[in-house]
């Protein structure tokens, strides 16, 4: 039988719906990170939710994002070329022969 240790700080339990994916992968990033402690990734996302809206607030109070949308269309092309050349190297499409010196 599993053991688990107290918590040193005061804590709520919730109920929260999700669809099988999500579950399976909240578990498995669980498991690689804590050893299944799904309390421990919960309280992780929590803290990464805190710093999102922290600088949420900065950009907010720094008068907005400058990036506009067709700004980001044309950097997200530009990673999708990338992304494209990339697995085409990756396969094997653009193989460079490789010459005994």
């Amino acid at each position: 039988m599993k053991k688990y240790r107290r918590h040193s700080s005061h804590t709520e339990t919730f109920s929260v719906t999700v669809d099988a994916e999500t579950k399976k992968a909240l578990k498995a990033r669980a498991e690689r990170l804590y050893g299944g402690n799904m309390s421990a990734l919960i309280s992780e996302l929590g803290k990464e939710a805190d710093r999102a809206e922290a600088v949420a607030r900065l950009i907010a109070r720094a008068g907005g994002s400058t990036l506009t949308p067709a700004r980001r269309a044309e950097i997200d092309g530009d990673l999708e070329e990338g992304w494209q050349q990339a697995r085409a190297h990756a396969k094997g499409v653009k193989k460079k022969s490789r010459r005994a010196a």
